[in-house]
């Protein structure tokens, strides 16, 4: 860290000036990205198209907060379908001044975050200042009205956005405008005071980034300007690789040698070696501010590299080293993951469910889903939040929260939402006696909406006048609270679903329920759990309420239709699998150790693997030793093969088919990448070059299933 923080005055100075021109430079070149950027009127101009709006909105009658956030919800309608249209114009930049007033006013942070962003995003402000100053009026605000303590996190997770853009200037001075406001006993004020210095740090990191760079250009070899690019590639961008090739010609020994050894990885002992090596590194850096980051982020390197060996060496003072090493690692990340995702961490203090076992729910009554969420555990891919009694997503690609209820047999559900913004589609998961399927809202920019996949066709194909499962167009609006109602009605292998939005009939189908497949860009977890998806929009979940409908049963029977309040370990009485196959499933099986393995004779997606897992009484395939592991590799035939193994996409920590933490993994093989949507486990098979274990994006197209039978570890059913 020396040759970082030691340079000469002449350097700083330079370093300086270069981040302040570039941070200067940065609102003119990120507004030509932009599909669309509008110019914003002149002071005189938007002082009059405000009084305008005012006007038209009638403003200045609203006396009370309800009355204000109508008019503000209104306004970022407006503007919402101005900037779908692409017609956003100077009164569109009015609008949103007039709802930043009004968001500051009802101290409406979300409001006042989308609102901020749409400016930031479609106009071009070349005022530097802007954000900060739209800031500090709503933490005045906030003041007034006492509302700082639900707005802080959500200003915090402003300022970190801004620090990844590198707008850094823009970063500090809002975390340093929030440490003047916190109280001087707020207990939260010592850990928000850092952030500022963590930000600084950051900038100072890219600036010799970018004067190294450039000097690279005419001395290659010069070790302060390999260590300085190859640091800001590795902890800033996580590019470990090509960051590790600029690291070994630095100036730094420690991370020279761990560069040195992640680059030639081919053994076990290799990769145990250079793991070694960045632990070294981890535990050099201090509690100072200018550490944190890097400490952070070196920290979850760590954590790749140790998770696989935990699984991969032989019980031992070795294996004990590493367990330990990772507890450390993690319980440091947990710690700063506190500091950064503030909004996360009073959502998980705010939970007072008990999680320990699966709780059996009551039949006939409505049960609030969204009371039952866990973030981040129930967060799988995707940036989600809850505030209170509402489950919101970030834009993102297939954004996918489980809902922790395992439901079986009849059941209806009624929820509301509202998107903010885009047009892409909403996703119900249905949990099914053959595993489960989908409705989709808004599918393919509104096209249509119904049961995301029947007979092979997906809703888009569908024919609404002869399917019952379909509506076309399906667009919904933004900004409204949409309200949805679905009951699902199964016997004898056979589904009634029935559906309606806003109280419009858009599906009534009814058939056998293997017709209906999951949509393999969805992943749950099991196929019996309830969950909401969304793609390319930001969502709110208002409410999401199941009622288990209770079928008539004779006098001591239990009723089949149940659910379960889902728990850290999967297993309840609708997740149970059986002993063995049916004779017929057998005869089909391999056979190793007097255990069954059915090898698909086609490629399958992971959520079409656990339905059939399902439908054949049985669970993907869990290795638990190295004899077995050699099995499927030899059994395989080249083919690449799921395993029931998986995680968060935010989440090292790898999960059997109960939710336990995986036992034994086998040696990893080329292409393990730890990307966001790598996470299901498979073993590449046969005796290529590739052999091993890899991380699989769930939703891929060329992967085979392999299912077995029976508990994987016999001693923990006897506990059940």
């Amino acid at each position: 860290m020396s040759a970082i923080t030691s340079s000469s005055l002449k350097i700083h100075l330079i370093c300086t000036l270069f981040v302040l021109l570039c941070v200067a430079l940065q609102p003119m070149s990120n507004a030509v990205c932009h599909a669309q950027t509008v110019d914003p009127p002149s002071a005189t101009r938007l002082a009059e198209l405000e009084k305008e709006i005012r006007d038209i909105y009638k403003v200045a009658a609203a006396k009370t907060k309800p009355d204000k956030t109508l008019i503000l919800e209104k306004l970022i309608k407006a503007v919402n379908d101005e900037l779908q249209a692409k017609k956003l114009n100077e009164n569109s930049f009015a609008a949103l001044m007039v709802a930043l007033q009004l968001a500051n006013e009802t101290s409406q942070v979300a409001h006042f975050r989308s609102s901020l962003k749409t400016i930031e995003t479609h106009f071009a402000i070349n005022d530097e200042d802007f954000t900060q100053r739209q800031v500090k009026a709503y933490l005045n605000q906030c003041k007034k009205v006492e509302d700082f303590e639900l707005s802080w996190p959500a200003l915090v997770e402003l300022a970190l956005e801004h620090a990844e853009l590198k707008r850094f200037d823009s970063s500090i001075e809002i975390l340093t405008t929030l440490v003047g406001v916190k109280g001087k006993t707020d207990p939260t004020k010592k850990k928000l005071a850092i952030l500022p210095g963590r930000v600084e740090k950051r900038k100072k990191a890219y600036a010799l980034y970018l004067l190294a760079s450039a000097r690279l250009k005419k001395e290659h070899d010069n070790p302060k300007a390999n260590f300085a690019v190859g640091y800001w590639l590795a902890v800033y961008e996580s590019k470990w690789i090509e960051g590790g090739q600029y690291l070994i010609k630095g100036d730094q020994e420690k991370w020279k040698t761990a560069a040195k050894l992640s680059s030639a990885v081919a053994t076990l002992v290799d990769r145990l070696a250079a793991a070694d090596a960045w632990w070294s590194v981890w535990e050099s850096f201090t509690s100072k501010v200018e550490d944190l980051d890097a400490s952070a982020r070196v920290g979850g390197h760590l954590v790749d590299l140790y998770t696989p060996l935990q699984l991969q060496v032989d019980p031992g003072l070795t294996k004990d080293l590493v367990t330990s090493r990772l507890e450390k690692v993690n319980a440091a990340l947990e710690a700063d993951k506190a500091t950064l995702k503030p909004q996360a961490a009073i959502a998980k203090a705010a939970t007072v469910i008990n999680n320990s076992q699966a709780d059996l729910l009551p039949r006939e009554e409505w049960i609030n889903a969204l009371k039952m969420v866990r973030l981040p555990e129930d967060g799988l891919l995707g940036e989600w939040q809850l505030n209170g009694n509402v489950l919101s997503c970030q834009a993102s690609r297939d954004a996918t929260c489980r809902l922790p209820i395992m439901v079986r047999g009849n059941y209806d559900l009624q929820c509301s939402f509202l998107r903010k913004n885009g047009e892409g589609s909403l996703v119900i998961a249905l949990p099914l006696e053959s595993g489960f399927c989908t409705i989709v809202l808004c599918g393919w920019n509104g096209a249509t909406s119904g049961l995301l996949e029947l007979d092979g066709k997906i809703t888009r194909d569908l024919d609404p006048k002869t399917s019952g499962a379909a509506v076309k167009p399906g667009k919904i609006t933004n900004d409204v609270v949409h309200q949805l109602r679905v009951s699902v009605r199964q016997a004898n292998g056979g589904a009634n679903i029935s559906a309606s939005l806003n109280g419009l009939p858009f599906v009534s189908w009814q058939g056998a329920s293997t017709r209906l497949s999951p949509w393999p860009f969805f992943n749950f977890s099991r196929p019996e759990t309830l969950g909401v998806a969304a793609n390319q929009g930001i969502v709110e979940w208002r409410s999401f309420e199941v009622k288990v409908i209770q079928e008539k049963t004779p006098k001591g029977v239990e009723p089949y239709s149940c659910a379960y309040r889902m728990a850290s370990d999967w297993l309840t009485p609708i997740t149970a699998i059986k002993d063995s196959p049916t004779s017929e499933v057998r005869r089909r099986c391999k056979e190793w150790n007097g255990k069954p393995y059915y090898f698909t004779d086609e490629p399958i997606s992971y959520v079409k693997a656990q339905c059939l897992a399902k439908q054949l009484g049985g669970r993907l395939l869990t290795v638990s030793s190295s004899a077995e592991n050699e099995f499927i590799l030899d059994e395989g035939e080249g083919l690449l093969i799921w395993t029931a193994a998986q995680r968060r996409a935010n989440d090292r920590n790898w999960v059997d088919e109960r939710g336990r933490p995986l036992r034994y993994m086998g040696k990893s093989g080329p292409w393990m990448s730890h990307g966001e949507r790598e996470t299901i486990l498979g073993i590449v098979t046969g005796r290529g070059a590739n052999r091993g274990w890899d991380d699989v994006d769930f939703a891929h197209g060329r992967v085979y299933a392999c299912i077995e039978w029976g508990d994987e570890y016999p001693q923990d059913a006897s506990k059940d």
